[in-house]
């Protein structure tokens, strides 16, 4: 007794492995002419096994029967199975199994086995007596090749269990490797913010040190600037009390002289292709050479010269008087605008 069935046909499914697998018409047409080459079992005579599932071991599991012919018919695949066991045939005409899962590898068909739940739905039932004539004539064969294929079964074998089993434990022991990394890159960003904290902090503390140093320094400067005027005050002070001793200088021009000499520009300007000096040291050649009479008594106290007034004080009385100014600053005005007057002639 033969039997034909349907065993596959074109479209996209998932394997026992879950895995996508296309099978096309090139892939029909490679299982067929794979079937009789040297390639498979086949080549040797009836050697395509029929199991009731997918067994675990094929080389020791008995075989329910034998595939006879393979053919391609439209785009289904279409096995022919003969010596079938009374438990096969019982199986198949009692619709204890309804259906059937090929497995391949590389485009050669290994077994086929007896299943219910198919990874290729929708095949046609089983059919008892071999292909009419007029049916084998609708049969194409080419010699056209495919990829190899993943092998497709209806469920999951206890072998791929396994498998899959050790690869869920790598998985695993992976994610426990990327969690103890994951968790040292945490830690490591903690370390990394204290000491971007630590260094914030160092910073705005040497922001600090550095405004009290620039603070410090301009104190130094002000100290030395005021050191330097002090130091010239005390030169001018100094230099009107000789006078006042020495008898040149009245007693009571003391201070008024003093604001003078210490207000006197110290730049330097030419009076002749010869001769530079600054206002302040004329001023003082002035003053060193005056020919005063010092009398004694309240003339002398007073403060009161017998000095004709020399012309640059009688401009500058005259500046104070119109501008409304101190006489030094006139006196300032005067000899700017005039620094070639005559300031040694009393």
């Amino acid at each position: 007794m033969t039997i034909k069935k349907e065993v596959l046909r074109t479209g996209t499914f998932t394997d026992a492995r879950g895995k996508t697998v296309t099978i096309t018409d090139k892939t029909l047409t490679a299982l067929v002419d794979n079937f009789s080459s040297d390639k498979s079992l086949n080549s040797e005579g009836y050697k395509v096994p029929l199991f009731l599932g997918h067994p675990e071991d094929e080389s020791t599991s008995p075989a329910h029967g034998w595939v006879k012919s393979l053919v391609k018919v439209g785009e289904t695949l279409v096995a022919e199975f003969e010596k079938l066991t009374e438990g096969a045939e019982k199986a198949i005409k009692d619709f204890s199994f309804r259906d059937v899962s090929v497995s391949v590898y590389k485009n050669i068909l290994q077994h086929i086995g007896l299943t219910n739940t198919p990874a290729v739905p929708g095949l046609a039932d089983f059919q008892y007596a071999a292909p009419h004539k007029d049916d084998l004539e609708t049969w194409t064969f080419t010699d056209e090749q495919t990829e190899p294929e993943t092998n497709i079964g209806d469920n999951m074998s206890e072998e791929m269990e396994i498998q899959l089993s050790a690869e869920k434990k790598e998985l695993e022991i992976q994610l426990t490797g990327i969690s103890d990394e994951l968790k040292l890159s945490k830690e490591k960003i903690v370390e990394l913010e204290e000491s971007s904290t630590a260094l914030e902090a160092e910073k705005v503390e040497l922001s600090k040190a550095k405004e009290d140093a620039e603070a410090k320094i301009a104190e130094l400067e002000k100290a030395s600037v005021d050191a330097e005027v002090a130091a010239v005050l005390a030169k001018d002070i100094s230099f009107i009390e000789k006078l006042v001793a020495d008898g040149i200088l009245a007693p009571a021009d003391k201070d008024a002289e003093i604001v003078a000499l210490n207000a006197m520009p110290v730049d330097i300007i030419e009076l002749s292709a010869e001769k530079k000096s600054s206002i302040k040291e004329m001023y003082m050649a002035k003053l060193s050479k005056s020919n005063v009479q010092i009398k004694s008594g309240e003339a002398f106290s007073a403060g009161v010269s017998g000095n004709k007034e020399s012309e640059l004080v009688q401009l500058s009385n005259q500046r104070a008087s119109e501008k409304g100014i101190s006489y030094v600053e006139a006196s300032n005005q005067i000899i700017s605008e005039n620094p070639k007057l005559n300031l040694i002639e009393a």
